[in-house]
């Protein structure tokens, strides 16, 4: 330790000594004992596995770009689809089960409900999407604009939910790292499971 490395004002023997911490050498203490606990880097296989999995989002968002304007392009306006009832079925269950993970996750208080909510959110999107698009025009256009102003509103609220707790979620874990201030937005924030420490956040 040098000079000028921060030091906390009061020794640290119990639990009561660390609730007897102000703000600053509670951050501080976190701070440490979250260097002490962290690796100094990501093992191989974690870098490998890593590299792997971007790698293969990155080439997939590449090569979707040409692939969507080829479908658009070449696409008919209209198709005979075989196994329509098993589609919708298929999707619907898939849209129970989201909903009832999301329960018995909240009620319980579990970590997965956070996913959980958005799973759910993004199959109601997808759900009024393709019931509006794929009715228009047809007897059952009503129904599926009807039944996309109850889904929308509800899609809109489990993902507004979702983005609360992982915030919040994301702010707990920031105050544990013992960064100063308060945590940035989800989009600026850094991936606090990896052991490296965002080089732009005092310490102190």
């Amino acid at each position: 330790m040098t000079m000028t490395d921060p030091v906390l004002r009061t020794a640290v023997r119990t639990r009561a000594d660390v609730s007897a911490l102000n703000e600053r050498d509670r951050r501080l203490l976190a701070c440490w004992l979250s260097d002490c606990s962290a690796q100094p880097t990501l093992p191989r296989p974690a870098q490998r596995r890593r590299k792997r999995v971007l790698m293969t989002v990155t080439v997939c968002a590449i090569v979707l770009v040409p692939w969507v304007a080829y479908l658009a392009i070449d696409l008919p306006e209209a198709h005979h689809a075989h196994e329509w009832r098993v589609v919708w079925v298929g999707f619907d269950v898939a849209l129970i089960l989201a909903f009832a993970a999301t329960a018995w996750f909240g009620w319980r208080g579990r970590q997965l409900v956070i996913p959980a909510l958005l799973v759910t959110s993004v199959l109601l999107f997808c759900d009024a999407w393709f019931d509006i698009v794929l009715s228009w025009g047809t007897h059952g256009q009503r129904s599926s604009v009807l039944a996309a102003i109850f889904e929308i509103p509800l899609a809109a609220f489990l993902a507004a939910v979702f983005h609360r707790l992982f915030k919040t979620l994301t702010a707990q874990m920031w105050r544990d790292r013992g960064f100063e201030g308060e945590a940035p937005a989800l989009r600026h924030a850094p991936l606090l499971l990896r052991a490296e420490r965002p080089k732009a956040i005092p310490l102190s």
